[in-house]
């Protein structure tokens, strides 16, 4: 039987087993075809009308590479045999290829809008449909009699932590291949975007020297200390891209038209979690046709959005160091940057206010510097010494993060009112802000 393989713009042919074509097949994976990776670049940056299906096919790739330089160590080492090698690198592949089946159409704002009012997100949804969807189960089927992998195998990638703390420690180390530090989604993120959007100088991340020097020790992934300069450089990637391509400022103004356009359709939204298959039927496509013949404020703000009439403009920005409490704050938490919202409004009294704070609070979205896995343990194997390297220390002595403050259009006569509150605002340190790394 001839080889499968897909030619991909960013690592030319990737190759499938026949599982995985079968996988890919599906209409639960085909409607990711319909669901862009960057939600509202394309707006600023029209390369960047990429999906979730190419991003999807390159992390199977890149996660399948990672996987096999760490097991081929396990492999030497003698602590696995070349079976076991195998269906781990197999499994890995699979988590890779599946972890974006579960987003909603325009991905984390879904999220945000409306999967949190439900209390999932798009990785429990992903796995309901790994584990409930008639055809994804009809593989796993086989895929479980031939490779010993199951539906569950494969769903417990999106399983919450207290959940994957009950799997081998083999399995919680193979994790760190998909939701580490230095993870194969990230890798394919930062390459693609960055090649869609135009802008490859700031993708370009040294990362199969970042996986050619790590390795599994109990149920961790370590890296060597002499790749340390390499993983700066994948830090700084993730800055370049998240100041300038993901959260340009026209950007996060459509991002708050979708958020407002999916919040006012939330409850017939809703109704399509109540199975997975109604569910398939939600993409963007699908979504914009549908909600842009309503009548009232939803049907208007879809045409809006399709004719790119954003409604919202920058009244106020600054540059902050990430170590000062007013940016680490706002990483951490929404309830501060609302809090600030508020105190900008009592400024421009009696007047009634239309605005929103938006910084570097990215709950929904991966790209947060000071996610949980935003820290590496960095080993040294002439004398087995460890030390531990932390994002946000990196961040913190390098690095600015943005604040602004946005108005609605209807308020252009306010924006000097506005932009002088926020400055006073800013200019001081609210009570509390004490929070330290």
């Amino acid at each position: 039987m001839p080889r499968e393989f897909v030619q991909d713009p960013v690592h030319g042919c990737v190759i499938l087993e026949p599982h995985e074509v079968d996988i890919i097949n599906t209409r639960a994976f085909q409607r990711l075809r319909k669901i862009k990776q960057l939600q509202s670049v394309h707006l600023v940056y029209p390369g960047a009308s990429h999906t979730r299906f190419e991003h999807s096919l390159g992390t199977m790739h890149i996660a399948g590479y990672f996987a096999e330089n760490l097991l081929e160590l396990l492999v030497d080492n003698g602590r696995i045999k070349h079976e076991e090698r195998d269906r781990y690198v197999r499994l890995v592949r699979l988590w890779a290829l599946l972890h974006d089946v579960g987003h909603g159409p325009f991905s984390h704002a879904f999220d945000r809008a409306v999967l949190q009012h439900a209390d999932t997100d798009h990785e429990k949804v992903g796995a309901r449909i790994m584990t409930e969807d008639e055809d994804l189960l009809a593989i796993f089927e086989r895929t479980e009699t031939e490779l010993g992998i199951s539906a569950q195998d494969v769903a417990i990638s999106q399983a919450d932590k207290q959940v994957q703390r009950k799997i081998k420690p083999i399995e919680r180390a193979l994790l760190h291949v998909l939701k580490g530090a230095y993870n194969a989604d990230v890798t394919d993120y930062l390459l693609r975007d960055s090649y869609h959007a135009g802008t490859p100088e700031y993708g370009r991340v040294s990362w199969q020297r970042l996986y050619l020097t790590s390795s599994i020790q109990g149920d961790k992934v370590v890296l060597e200390k002499r790749s340390r300069p390499a993983l700066e450089s994948f830090y700084t990637s993730r800055h370049q891209m998240y100041s300038t391509v993901y959260y340009h400022r026209t950007t996060r103004a459509a991002d708050r038209m979708i958020e407002e356009i999916l919040a006012r359709s939330r409850a017939s939204l809703l109704k399509y979690l109540e199975n997975p298959k109604r569910y398939l039927d939600l993409n963007e496509e699908t979504l914009l046709h549908d909600l842009k013949r309503r009548k009232g404020r939803i049907g208007q703000l879809v045409q809006e959005y399709i004719r790119r009439t954003i409604p919202w403009k920058m009244a106020y920005q600054d540059q902050i160091r990430v170590n000062e409490p007013s940016i680490i704050n706002m990483m951490k938490t929404e309830d501060y940057a609302n809090a600030v919202q508020k105190n900008i409004s009592k400024l421009c009294k009696p007047e009634d206010i239309n605005i929103f704070v938006d910084g570097a609070y990215l709950r929904e979205n991966p790209l947060t510097p000071v996610a949980d896995a935003a820290s590496v343990t960095l080993f040294e194997p002439k004398d087995n010494t460890v030390e531990e390297w932390s994002a946000t220390k990196f961040f913190a002595n390098v690095y600015t993060f943005w604040v602004r403050v946005y108005y609605h259009e209807t308020q252009e006569k306010l924006e000097e009112k506005i932009t002088n509150a926020s400055k006073k605002v800013f200019g001081t340190v609210i009570p509390g802000d004490t929070t330290t790394w």
